[in-house]
């Protein structure tokens, strides 16, 4: 239960610490503005009609940053996030599950701005994990490593090392606490090129065009391999999905191929994506109530 409650909050927030120590693509500096989204359905499609299956609702601040994050499905749980920012560029985020306070992450910074330590706290602010990090004199983080807390896994280390050619990410080496290991091979300009998970029973290969879209997935586990593939619009978004699952005792096939329609507002803004399974509606996300937002700075 405690891993759930924490799941929505951790994968948002880790996303935004590890924004802060790799450049990725972005938006072009020569945009002015950029448009946010604060509020966003997701469907199913079940027995002919579409269902709600989760809402979110997103606030920010006058610079663009997460205020609070909410996200409800019916009446199975309510997970809310809340974004305080320090003036040095340090960060707390606290989340809650169905009302109550769950835990936190607080993050750190050095005099550079540099995400220096994270820790993660539980509902009553007892400290779970630690996370360090070193940087090369580019300030390219060059390590990442968490230690735990808890009663049971005060043994358990789980570190990251990124490598750099002519300060350009060229690979990272993550190594988890419960034996898992995960690799990340970039191109000569930084951007991913392929990514490999394995943790003794399950292997997944996923590799990218030049652009960093995901273009094929190989996974295996002890019943299936499954091949998926993937392909784009000139916009960037996933145009079609083809996934081939065999199984591995009877070598059975099964082909699904996921496509996809978007519809868009004035601005260009994603309002729509409705997801078809062999040619039959399967999900759909609505995206609504963009707010506009200055850039201040380029990347």
């Amino acid at each position: 239960m405690k891993t759930k409650k924490r799941i929505t909050a951790f994968i948002l927030v880790m996303a935004m610490v590890i924004s802060t120590i790799i450049s990725t693509p972005t938006q072009a500096a020569s945009k002015k503005y950029y448009w946010m989204s604060t509020k966003i359905k997701s469907y199913n499609y079940v027995d002919g009609a579409w269902k709600v299956n989760y809402t979110d609702t997103i606030t920010y601040d006058s610079k663009g940053r997460t205020k609070t994050y909410i996200s409800k499905s019916g009446s199975d749980y309510t997970s809310k996030n809340i974004y305080s920012y320090k003036k040095d560029g340090g960060m707390t985020v606290t989340y809650y599950y169905n009302g109550k306070k769950s835990g936190k992450y607080v993050y750190k910074v050095d005099k550079k701005g540099r995400t220096d330590k994270t820790q993660e706290y539980d509902a009553k602010n007892k400290l779970i994990s630690t996370t360090k990090y070193t940087y090369d004199k580019y300030s390219n983080c060059t390590k990442r490593t968490t230690t735990y807390k808890e009663k049971g896994r005060k043994k358990e280390v789980e570190t990251t090392k990124y490598t750099y050619k002519k300060k350009k990410i060229v690979k990272s080496v993550t190594k988890y606490a419960w034996g898992g290991k995960s690799v990340t091979e970039y191109n000569n300009k930084g951007i991913i090129k392929k990514s490999t998970f394995t943790d003794g029973s399950y292997k997944s290969v996923d590799t990218y065009n030049s652009k960093g879209y995901n273009t094929k997935s190989v996974s295996e586990d002890s019943y299936y391999h499954t091949l998926t593939t993937y392909s784009y619009d000139k916009k960037g978004n996933t145009k079609e999905r083809v996934e081939t699952r065999t199984d591995k005792v009877t070598n059975e096939k099964t082909v699904n191929t996921f496509t996809f329609s978007c519809k868009y507002d004035k601005n260009k803004n994603l309002t729509e994506r409705v997801e078809y399974c062999n040619g039959e509606p399967n999900s759909k996300d609505v995206y609504s109530g963009y707010k506009k937002f200055k850039t201040t700075s380029s990347n």
